[in-house]
């Protein structure tokens, strides 16, 4: 698979400049990522086992046309011996002209809205809150801010760090203010596309850049064609060559996977990939833990590690939720749309 990092790096700078919080540039993930299914990947011991008008017509009924009026004619008595009447022999009228009634029109046929979808309630798991043996915690959110389309930016600052940039496709725009709202504890990315293109979204938790921790969001979504996710670590340097930790990543909507790009001079080889298994259209909690000599990977309670040191970075990251646009097919279909909920994010650093 072709990688094409420079021109995102470049951007990523730009944007640095433009969203620094808690002195952290907050800039953005690049470069397209080998196929999963061709990239090397180190069997380590994993810790656990494999891992959604109504117009009613009226119809008029159509005006009967008259029933044709017969002139009335005297008949001559019959004689009393006869017993059957005879017929009249008066020639019979002719019937009223029978103008056929216009057909009605129907009434507009305005079409229904599609019912709107049940409203997502929350995932029923509590944010953790507190350290962790080893770890610090550096973040809890949960999102009880309302936040309407639109004012999501300035509700939550530092959040959407990547506004305004081109995805790493080149096909979606990170656009907070027309994809990203808060309501009832939620936070929702609704991906779609307007008359500029393809709109997406790439959540920035404003938090340091720091060398090892441990990053958990709980998180479903619709499936949505042309999408995909690939929440990340990246360098804080921008310096790809670093590494890069991708947990979870794919389709929105479909399997999770998670990648470890080599940190030895090639990152576009992933050295370490696990599949969960596990469809992201219902609630979970992905986990990474990045630790010195180590890194797991965990999906509600099932973990993979590896030890592999060109898997593990050992330089200063940032963490950037990414939404975008699939690497390759193009544009999404203009009628493709759906949302990715998220009911909380945490994060620590090594204590």
């Amino acid at each position: 698979m072709k990688t094409n990092r420079s021109r995102r790096r470049l951007f990523a700078g730009s944007v640095a400049l433009a969203a620094t919080f808690c002195g952290t540039a907050i800039s953005q993930h690049t470069g397209a990522r080998p196929d999963p299914a061709s990239a090397p990947v180190v069997s380590d011991a994993a810790a656990g086992s494999g891992w959604d008008e109504e117009a009613a017509i009226r119809a008029q009924r159509p005006t009967r046309a008259p029933r044709p009026t017969a002139t009335p004619t005297t008949a001559a008595p019959a004689p009393a011996t006869t017993t059957a009447a005879t017929a009249p022999t008066t020639a019979a009228p002719k019937p009223a002209p029978t103008t056929t009634a216009p057909a009605p029109k129907p009434a507009p046929t305005t079409q229904a809205p599609a019912a709107a979808p049940a409203p997502v309630v929350s995932s029923g798991t509590a944010v953790p809150r507190g350290d962790l043996p080893g770890w610090r915690q550096t973040l809890a959110e949960d999102f009880t801010k309302a936040a309407p389309l639109g004012s999501f930016a300035s509700t939550y600052p530092g959040w959407a760090g990547y506004d305004g940039g081109t995805d790493t496709s080149g096909n979606g725009r990170y656009n907070s203010a027309t994809t990203t709202s808060v309501r009832d504890g939620l936070l929702d990315k609704y991906l779609h596309s307007d008359g500029s293109g393809a709109q997406v979204m790439a959540l920035t938790p404003p938090i340091a850049s720091q060398t090892y921790g441990r990053y958990a969001v709980r998180f479903k979504m619709d499936q949505v064609p042309g999408y995909k996710v690939a929440w990340l670590l990246w360098p804080a340097s921008d310096n790809w060559t670093q590494g890069e930790l991708d947990f979870p990543e794919g389709s929105v909507g479909g399997r999770a996977s998670g990648f470890a790009h080599d940190t030895s001079g090639n990152p576009s080889n992933n050295v370490w990939s696990v599949d969960t298994g596990m469809a992201t259209t219902e609630w979970h909690t992905a986990v990474i833990e990045w630790a010195p000599g180590s890194l797991t990977y965990t999906m509600d309670g099932k973990s993979w590690t590896t030890n592999n040191a060109r898997a593990i970075p050992t330089n200063p990251m940032r963490w950037v939720l990414q939404t975008e646009t699939e690497l390759e097919g193009g544009r999404p279909n203009a009628g493709s749309a759906g949302h990715i909920y998220i009911d909380w994010v945490a994060t620590w650093a090594r204590s």
